[in-house]
């Protein structure tokens, strides 16, 4: 093997970006009456926002910033499985779907006016 090859190589190596984002991402195992059952959010919060990934491609700031956006909200935390409330179309939302974490608590703006 040529050494331009091998010093290129390791240029590659150490200039490699190894900085990595976790993200909460969990499945849906069940749904019926406006509730969904979720697995592997293992660190989501009680009255946590969640989004329905209908597409299972996008990124999360893509979903948030989409008009047709499906949120749901933690309110039941168990040891295998966490339980939303949909907020929106249930029928929008099916087995083996992808949810994904906001990291933002239910909360609701007000002004002086209110």
């Amino acid at each position: 093997m040529s050494t331009a090859i091998i010093d290129r190589i390791k240029k590659e190596i150490e200039n490699i970006n190894t900085d990595t984002i976790k993200e909460g991402i969990g499945f849906v195992s069940n749904v019926g009456d406006g509730i969904a059952e979720i697995e592997g959010l293992s660190d989501a919060e009680m009255m946590e926002m969640v989004v329905f990934d209908e597409s299972g491609d996008r990124e999360l700031s893509e979903i948030l910033n989409s008009a047709d956006s499906l949120f749901g909200l933690i309110l039941n935390l168990e040891e295998d499985v966490i339980k939303v409330v949909i907020l929106g179309d249930a029928g929008r939302v099916s087995e083996g779907m992808k949810v994904r974490r906001t990291n933002k608590l239910l909360s609701i703006p007000v002004g002086e006016d209110i």
